[in-house]
């Protein structure tokens, strides 16, 4: 049996997602943290945001030059990115994960999607 296929299929989007909004969160790790401890950290986090309404997608990305961090999230509206913004504050995962992050480098900014490609994944074969 052959293995498994992901296929993407990407479709531009005319009726722009009106009300969507992207948080793009950029940071540095203190120097005591490293990558490894971050990414196991962060397995917590992301169970914690996948229960929070109106989370659509999010992606965590380090520029190996840089060692500067992207965390970037698609919110279906504004109220749902401040609402999670304060739960994350409130969290206890996410405290353990601010611990490991450079409060000075932090730089977060909430922006409405004015056009956007759409991802579909499928899996094809066992």
């Amino acid at each position: 049996m052959p293995p498994s296929v992901l296929l993407y299929t990407i479709d531009l989007r005319e009726d722009v997602m009106e009300n969507n909004v992207v948080e793009i969160v950029s940071f540095k790790l203190n120097p005591a943290a490293n990558k490894n401890d971050f990414l196991e950290t962060n397995v917590a986090v992301e169970e914690f945001i996948k229960t929070l309404p109106g989370i659509l997608y999010r992606s965590l990305c380090c520029h190996e030059e840089t060692a500067v961090w992207s965390d970037i999230v698609y919110w279906q509206t504004m109220a749902d990115a401040k609402h999670a913004q304060q739960a994350f504050m409130q969290s206890e995962c996410c405290g353990k994960l601010m611990q490991l992050i450079d409060a000075e480098s932090v730089s977060m900014q909430h922006t409405e999607v004015l056009a956007a490609l759409e991802c579909y994944a499928e899996t094809e074969g066992a």
